[in-house]
């Protein structure tokens, strides 16, 4: 009986090891559900470099549009429009960048009495951009404008404030209380920027930058000449080209970090756990289920980093390849499907690049190269299969649920794993116990 049970307990060997590896489960799990997160990180930051681009490229659009529109008019008239786009786009910039959720900034073009300039949720504002303070502060007292925000040049907004300030005294002691009232209630809307949720905000403009934006629109004749350079270095002058550079190198580090941050949790704690459950729980396993965890953490953590790599450079050039057939036949290629094909490349990039290490790794140990294919290619199915189904999961319910998925399916997959391990452990202390056990020397004593 003893001896069919050891026949059939394929795994006993394995605790005879001082330093057992990874089990197949275990490795099948870190390459599927990683793969995902770290896919689904590297699909996310791809998404949000790209949504920063657009929002830069629609302000530069929106600045030289409506400079074109007034080409004819004087540079001062010109330069108080393009101004209106450049507070809009850079707060739309803002909000990109710091991915808050609210409505983007619009700019109204009405030419009605007291109307808005710029439109953002449920605020509005006036935009005066005069050749004074004085005169910038003095063009925003129409009591019409209700609420709404009084913006005027950066440079201009504390002696507007000031000239505001005087006005209201003087009033006052002229007992002129409801011009006094308007003119500090002017004062307390008066600002150089809109403001949103969350520190939000446009990036405040000089009056001289405006006026170097409508320079560089002019009318020759029929046709209008635009200046995309000064266009450029002026953005570069008012910050916000480094702004929105900054912005995607550290969201591009983030994503990074992020990706690395999963694979090196994930393999720490499968290195740990699983050690523990091979040794039990003693200072000496606990010391050994330490050194596998940090090891299995940072060989995670590096292969989540290549795959990170991997797939916002291969991934995103494969990602348009595979669009592009596909929309050849037929298929239309909506955002949330451009996702989910984004997802699938770069998972399965991200697994080939798992496998490949997992295979040279089998064949440093001396494993023959038909086993070692044989097993690295069964734990890359798995680990497909896994991200298949968290795709679909994703398709389905959005991205959360492809994360509960995965998660889920490694959770079940360690808990068997685990129990499995345990009980091995055991089933082998009782083999070592039973044997000593029959090693016992027989006694005799005569009498």
């Amino acid at each position: 009986m003893l001896s069919k049970s050891l026949k059939n307990n394929r795994s006993l060997t394995f605790y005879q090891c001082s330093k057992p590896p990874m089990s197949g489960f275990d490795r099948n799990y870190a390459g599927g559900a990683t793969a995902f997160a770290v896919a689904g990180t590297a699909v996310e930051t791809q998404l949000q470099t790209h949504r920063i681009s657009d929002a830069f490229s629609q302000l530069r659009t929106a600045l030289i549009e409506r400079g074109k529109i007034y080409a004819a008019n004087t540079t001062a008239s010109r330069a108080g429009y393009m101004a209106e786009e450049f507070v809009a786009g850079t707060y739309n910039v803002d909000v990109t960048i710091k991915k808050v959720k609210t409505p983007k900034a619009i700019t109204d073009k009405s030419t009605a009495a007291a109307s808005a300039d710029i439109t953002y949720g449920n605020n509005k504002a006036s935009l005066k951009y005069y050749q004074n303070a004085k005169r910038s502060a003095n063009a925003q007292l129409d009591p019409n404008y209700g609420e709404q925000k009084r913006i005027v040049p950066t440079d201009q907004l504390k002696e507007a404030k000031d000239a505001l300030e005087r006005m209201a005294t003087k009033n006052e002691l002229k007992g002129r209380t409801d011009a006094a009232a308007q003119q500090r209630k002017t004062k307390e809307l008066l600002d150089d920027r809109i403001r949103g949720p969350k520190g939000t905000g446009s990036t405040p403009l000089p009056k001289k930058s405006a006026e170097e934006f409508a320079s560089a629109i002019s009318k020759e004749g029929d046709k209008t000449v635009v200046d995309t350079e000064k266009i450029d270095k002026v953005l570069e002058k008012t910050g916000v080209t480094k702004k929105v550079k900054t912005a995607k190198i550290k969201n591009e580090l983030c994503g990074l970090g992020l990706a690395v941050a999963i694979g090196a949790g994930v393999g720490l704690s499968i290195g740990f756990i699983t050690t523990l459950a091979q040794s039990g729980i003693n200072p000496d396993a606990l010391k050994s289920a330490t050194t596998e965890g940090l090891k299995g953490g940072m060989e995670s953590g590096l292969l989540s980093a290549i795959g990170y790599g991997i797939g916002r450079t291969l991934g995103e050039s494969a990602t348009r390849a595979l669009s592009g057939v596909l929309e050849k036949v037929g298929f239309t290629i909506t955002e949330d499907i451009s996702k989910m094909i984004n997802v699938g490349v770069v998972g399965t990039l991200t697994i080939a690049a798992f496998s490949t290490y997992q295979f040279m790794k089998l064949k440093i140990k001396g494993m023959a190269t038909r086993d070692a294919l044989i097993q690295t290619g069964r734990q890359a199915l798995f680990s497909l299969s896994i991200l298949a189904v968290s795709i679909a999961a994703q398709c389905l319910w959005g991205s959360a649920a492809g994360i509960i998925v995965s998660v889920s399916i490694g959770i079940i997959m360690i808990t068997y794993s685990i129990a499995d391990t345990i009980h091995q452990r055991q089933f082998a202390e009782s083999i070592r116990t039973y044997t000593i056990e029959k090693c016992y020397p027989t006694f005799s004593t005569s009498v």
